[in-house]
């Protein structure tokens, strides 16, 4: 994740646990993704069923 939104570790260095969350999502917000933005209701119908089945493994 660190290497996505460009942060080092001495950016990291020092600061408490809470400081280093509000340094990632302040990082987070300038990251723009390589996969095209689509709406909700077009991801919704590209999606595949999943068929569990229930006789799996040895008999």
């Amino acid at each position: 994740m660190l290497d996505l939104l460009y942060i080092e570790k001495t950016d990291l260095k020092g600061q408490s646990a809470e400081d280093k969350v509000v340094t990632v999502f302040d990082a987070s917000k300038s990251f723009i993704g390589k996969a095209p933005k689509i709406e909700y209701e077009e991801a919704l119908t590209q999606t595949i069923e999943v068929v569990k089945k229930d006789a799996v493994g040895p008999v």
